[in-house]
């Protein structure tokens, strides 16, 4: 059995380091997760961050702005190798199903704090 996978458009950091996407797996499954899909630009190495996003009992829109939507945005921090993953800001207004949560991301060691 194979994985549904929904992710919004790919986005760059900033900072121009990384591409980035949230991925949406198995949505509306007991099995469901999320996860924050990472691409090293230099290196071109990708890594997936699990994150939890999800709207309890909710459920997710896309954009209808073609690819200028997003169900998060991901911004560098004055720490290297940490950025913030906002889940609702200004560009979204929190349309697209996602919690108000704001996530510190460790991307050196692949983890995940809760900020708010």
């Amino acid at each position: 059995m194979y994985d549904e996978v929904r992710s919004d458009p790919v986005r760059l950091t900033s900072d121009q380091k990384y591409e980035y996407r949230i991925d949406l797996i198995n949505p509306f499954q007991r099995n469901s997760r999320e996860q924050l899909h990472l691409k090293n630009i230099s290196t071109g190495e990708e890594k997936n961050i699990p994150i939890s996003i999800k709207k309890e009992n909710k459920g997710y829109s896309t954009g209808d702005d073609g690819d200028n939507w997003a169900w998060g945005i991901l911004k560098p921090t004055k720490v290297p190798n940490q950025y913030e993953l906002s889940t609702l800001d200004e560009h979204n207004n929190g349309r697209y199903g996602m919690d108000p949560r704001v996530f510190l991301i460790d991307v050196e060691a692949g983890t995940v704090q809760i900020l708010k």
